[in-house]
């Protein structure tokens, strides 16, 4: 880990099955996924989730996970930041619940390969090469083979690892940054050929 804080985490994201039957698959792994300590909402173009970090890292794995679908492509847009402001919104008992483990999920969870790319934006904070070199280096050390690209990052991993990498920048991000939001867009079953299935 690069630090370890917890605090109340938010995440908005939105998933993309290229599947004529991509609303029954999107509403089934949402109806599947134990969200029992987190603050959630969904509107027409996403859902929300709020509440302590591991267990806003552990639902955000396992709706993926529902939704993902042997060989056919899928994307997940997911924006994390701080949601310390949204604390009168979040019922008590999420805000006190204990953390999940990132396999959380109504269904056994079974790991899989992914490709991901992340974004770190960040508002007024100093030294910005020397923290994405911080999070380019702690990706190395999980085995996630970082590339740069202009705006972004470019991860291979396990699902497991990836969803727990972005659990780690956030750490890194709330004691090094005075406001973050961190951007991610995970892959799976992709025809390209950059895509580790």
């Amino acid at each position: 880990m690069l630090h370890t804080q917890t605090d109340i985490t938010g995440c908005r994201f939105s998933l993309y099955p290229m599947s004529d039957d991509y609303v029954s698959i999107i509403l089934e792994a949402l109806r599947k996924t134990d969200t029992s300590k987190v603050w959630q909402r969904t509107d027409a173009m996403s859902t929300l989730y709020f509440g302590r970090q591991s267990n806003v890292i552990s639902c955000v794995c396992a709706v993926f996970s529902n939704a993902r679908k042997d060989g056919i492509h899928m994307a997940g847009e997911f924006m994390f930041s701080d949601a310390s402001q949204f604390a009168e919104e979040v019922p008590d008992a999420i805000l006190l619940a204990g953390d999940e483990t990132l396999s959380s999920s109504s269904a056994p969870f079974t790991d899989y390969p992914a490709y991901a790319k992340v974004s770190l934006c960040t508002d007024g904070s100093q030294n910005r090469e020397k923290h994405i070199g911080e999070i380019v280096r702690h990706a190395k050390q999980l085995g996630l083979q970082p590339g740069i690209v202009p705006y972004a990052i470019m991860l291979k991993g396990s699902a497991t690892t990836l969803f727990a990498y972005f659990s780690d920048v956030i750490d890194y991000a709330r004691v090094h940054m005075p406001s973050y939001a961190l951007q991610a867009t995970v892959s799976v079953n992709s025809p390209t050929r950059d895509d580790p299935d």
